[in-house]
């Protein structure tokens, strides 16, 4: 100073107090003193002690060395932190964000500021925004949950803390915000909330479809019930069977037309694409656009189906029908549709199969009763076969006594004559015997083997046979009892007549015997006719092989046949399983005919 001359203005310099040995400091002012002629003579100061204040300036020196220290680590905080923060003015523009909010908000480096926080609000959420923004202006705080759309289109959903910022005169500045997203716990919660809901509605389903065991029903309320699992505009039901889906039940279709009824809807499997690769996979199929779909059958009935979802019904591990739902909107079903669809269709399985168990066992039991009661009228029947059987064993009695006595009085008396009568006679009552004796044979052998096959020792060997060689034969056999009566005899058989299912020998025998019948009933030169044709029985429409012997009786048929020759006939004719009948008019004569079945 005494050299430059200049003065020191305040000046701060620390100074030793030699008393107590600590530093004070002073501030100094100093000037040169001069004389009258410019010379400096001396110095002129003041000076002031301001230890206190370097002190106080120390302290906040030392204060603002940890606010900047704070603020820096406060930031580093705020901008590693994974919940997003923002402040937002009272016009809902950002003013301050973290790279947290970036990335929730789906932008980078700082996008966020100076946007409207309106632009990334989703519109369901408005209205929630602009309530918030007031409650903030009124100074309030609350925690809420705001719907955004990032500027890729993805929704996300943000769990929002937020505190309004007020200036020392309690004057809103901004609103402090710290915002969480919670979009995938959002959605696990309500993904939780949906299956729960779908639980309980496919509980209510199956018990509902489960509560009927008639079949029709069943399918019914399958279709009433499946919309409470998965929506749809119509839905069918085909079922399985030889290769071909046939529809069995349907809802929706009726009232877009054109329509026809589902009973109609008939597909080959193998040649429908999404039919087939359900058989091949077992799985539910979903076809979002069905104009898409490589190999999707259009049907002309339904044009308008555009989205479809189907689920095979699987019981007992076979694919006994599919579940199909149908949407005209495209893209409208997906896997999660599927997934839900399967899980029905397995309960519907479930309460098909119960049908039709039920109703198998239904209609074993109506079988059952049928035959129960078919059973019990052929036992009725039998019973009263039994009771006809009876009392033609007794009528049979009487018949074989009486045919039996008149050849036998005959023999006998032809016998006594031989002895006892004129001998020139002779030879006439040896003929006499003769012929008595072939007819008393005759009618034993027949009684023989009648009762052979009503014991049973005897069946007959029944085959097709061609009835007009066999008639011929029977014919011949009674050639000489009619040349003895004058009798003549025409055999007429039918062109292209079928064969007949019969045992030659029995069926020889029981022929015979009624061509013998016939001539004992036959006037003399009368003549009988032999007719072997095909016929068709009124009641039942059977067509039996027929041999009528036609003849002109001096005494009128009896309903129920006349003689021992007729009784065997008829058991003859049962044992054929055929039957006996006769028909004729007092002094007409009869038509005795022998139904056997075709060969």
């Amino acid at each position: 100073m005494v050299q430059s001359g200049q003065p020191l203005l305040a000046h701060e310099e620390p100074v030793v107090d030699h008393g107590t040995g600590k530093v004070l400091w002073k501030l100094t002012t100093k000037a040169p003193l001069r004389d009258d002629q410019g010379q400096i003579i001396g110095l002129v100061g003041i000076g002031r002690d301001i230890t206190a204040r370097r002190q106080i300036e120390a302290e906040r020196d030392a204060l603002l060395g940890q606010l900047r220290s704070s603020e820096a680590r406060y930031r580093e905080l705020v901008e590693s932190l994974g919940e997003g923060i923002a402040t937002v003015d009272a016009e809902e523009r950002l003013l301050f964000a973290n790279p947290a909010a970036d990335a929730i908000f789906g932008v980078q480096g700082g996008a966020l500021i100076g946007r409207s926080l309106r632009e990334f609000t989703h519109p369901e959420s408005l209205a929630l925004l602009a309530e918030q923004t007031a409650r903030r202006l009124r100074g309030e705080g609350s925690r809420y949950t705001l719907d955004i759309i990032r500027p890729d289109g993805e929704r996300r959903t943000l769990a929002v803390t937020a505190q309004p910022q007020l200036d020392r005169e309690g004057v809103f500045v901004s609103t402090l915000g710290v915002f969480q997203d919670i979009t995938e716990r959002v959605r696990a919660q309500e993904a939780e909330h949906e299956q729960r809901l779908f639980a309980e509605a496919l509980r209510d389903a199956a018990a509902a479809i489960a509560s009927t065991l008639s079949f029709d029903e069943v399918l019914d309320r399958i279709l009433a019930e499946v919309g409470e699992v998965v929506p749809h505009d119509a839905a069918r039901i085909m079922l399985v069977k030889e290769g071909m889906a046939l529809g069995a039940r349907g809802r929706g279709y009726d009232e877009r037309p054109p329509s026809e009824p589902i009973s109609a809807l008939r597909l080959p499997i193998a040649s429908t694409a999404n039919l087939r690769t359900m058989i091949e996979t077992g799985r539910p199929l979903v076809i979002a656009d069905t104009q898409l779909y490589d190999g999707w059958v259009v049907h002309p009935q339904q044009p308008w189906v555009r989205s479809t979802a189907g689920a095979p019904i699987r019981a007992k591990d076979q694919i006994i029908g599919f579940l199909n739902l149908d949407s005209a909107t495209p893209g409208f079903y997906t896997e999660a549709h599927a997934e839900r669809l399967q899980a029905f269709a397995d309960q519907a399985a479930v309460a098909i199969e119960n049908a039709r168990l039920y109703q198998a066992a239904r209609d074993h039991a109506t079988a059952l009763e049928e035959a129960v009661a078919r059973r019990t009228a052929e036992l009725q029947q039998a019973n009263e076969r039994l009771r006809e059987l009876d009392r033609l064993k007794g009528q049979f009695m009487q018949q074989a006594s009486h045919e039996l006595r008149t050849p036998l009085t005959n023999v006998k008396t032809s016998a006594w004559l031989l002895e006892h009568g004129k001998p020139e006679k002779r030879g006439y009552y040896l003929a006499t015997l003769q012929r008595d004796a072939d007819v008393l044979h005759g009618l034993i052998e027949d009684l023989i083997t009648t009762m052979t096959l009503d014991l049973g020792r005897m069946r007959p060997a029944l085959r097709p046979v061609d009835i007009g060689p066999i008639a011929d034969r029977a014919a011949k056999s009674r050639a000489q009892l009619l040349a003895d009566r004058g009798l003549s005899l025409h055999l007429a058989v039918a062109p292209d007549l079928p064969p007949a299912l019969a045992d030659p020998r029995l069926l020889t025998q029981a022929l015979a015997n009624l061509i013998a019948d016939a001539a004992d009933r036959s006037p003399h030169a009368a003549q009988i006719a032999v007719e072997c044709r095909l016929q068709t029985e009124p009641e039942s429409a059977t067509e039996w092989v027929t041999v009528s012997v036609c003849e002109t009786s001096e005494t009128p048929a009896s309903a129920a046949g006349a003689g021992l020759r007729l009784a065997i006939c008829e058991e003859l004719a049962r044992q054929h399983r055929g039957k006996l009948t006769v028909a004729g008019q007092p002094g007409q004569g009869r038509v005795t005919t022998l139904w056997l079945p075709k060969g």
